[in-house]
């Protein structure tokens, strides 16, 4: 007998497309047959109620942020029979696929809810391609205690085609069917869709709207390299040095993806530098883009000829 029942669906925002998931492929073959109607059901976005899981805003696989969100029925009565559980999430980023791990413990029930997730981008489209599979444990101590058992997930599990910016609403109910249930929510958005858009701007001069994406985009992912790598180019451009350079500091800081956006804001740095007469600091900057030794476009070239020759900014018109 199933005491452990997990139920998924698609919450498509009430703002955003109106595509039917009625054809989509079902991920609930394995479960009892009356709860396979609920996939399909009508849902609304992630609601007020519901609070922010962990580091929600800071996960990120394969380029789509993941933001965690779970609501519960605190006035229920049951409450308390579910009360003092742990969460965890953790993107395995030393293994290609960055798989997103999570679990939900119930320590007062013996039982834990979890699932890896792999979320890939579905080329030439706007769609994630998300697919569930068991929990597997990454090479870190993430405090689950492994002598409680997991809910073991259906082993067919077929994989699901969202569009970014939809949410997947995933129910557990711990006390099982007909009692209170934890609902899960887990919106996924890719970012590279926007950093795309932005750059198409910039190609065609329009930095303003361009910069607005860009911005858009460091919103949606605030550990974005690639996004306030570009806001530091166009901060550049306008000739607007200190905030161009905090922008290149902050691609620094954060996730640094792609990898080029690290050879690239030392140059970008150093640039300014020698603009503003400030040699030396602008020569350490080189020297930084010469020991990160990626000569993506040739920024290994682009650093020892600004070591040897200072740069001159060209005033456009």
């Amino acid at each position: 007998m199933l005491k452990y029942f997990l139920v998924f669906s698609l919450a498509v925002p009430l703002c955003g497309h109106c595509q039917s998931y009625a054809h989509s492929p079902s991920i609930l073959t394995a479960l009892p047959a009356p709860l396979s109607r609920l996939l399909y059901g009508s849902t609304s976005a992630i609601p007020s109620t519901a609070h922010a899981e962990g580091w929600s805003r800071l996960i990120k696989a394969n380029g789509v942020v993941i933001d965690l969100f779970e609501s519960e029925a605190l006035s229920s009565p049951e409450f308390d029979e579910i009360e003092g559980w742990s969460v965890h999430s953790w993107v395995d980023r030393n293994r290609p696929g960055h798989v997103f791990h999570y679990f939900i413990q119930y320590d007062r029930l013996n039982v834990v809810f979890g699932y890896d997730l792999l979320v890939e981008p579905v080329q030439g489209t706007d769609e994630i391609r998300c697919t569930f599979s068991a929990l597997t444990d990454p090479e870190i101590n993430w405090h689950r205690d492994k002598d409680i058992p997991v809910v073991v997930l259906p082993t067919d599990l077929a994989p699901l085609v969202m569009k970014s910016g939809d949410t997947i609403a995933i129910t557990t109910l711990p006390l099982g069917q007909g009692r209170i249930p934890v609902i899960h929510y887990l919106r996924l958005t890719r970012t590279d869709l926007t950093i795309a858009k932005g750059e198409q701007l910039m190609t065609r001069g329009n930095e303003t709207e361009a910069l607005a994406e860009f911005q858009s985009a460091l919103d949606s992912d605030p550990r974005s390299s690639v996004a306030s790598y570009r806001i530091g180019e166009i901060l550049l451009r306008q000739h607007d040095y200190q905030a161009s350079v905090n922008a290149f500091r902050d691609s620094l800081r954060e996730d640094g993806d792609p990898s080029w956006t690290k050879v690239w804001s030392h140059i970008q740095m150093g640039k300014i530098f020698d603009i503003t007469g400030q040699r030396d600091r602008a020569v350490n900057e080189y020297q930084l883009a010469l020991q990160t030794k990626d000569n993506t476009r040739g920024a290994i070239q682009e650093a020892q000829h600004l070591l040897s020759e200072p740069y001159l900014e060209q005033r456009r018109e």
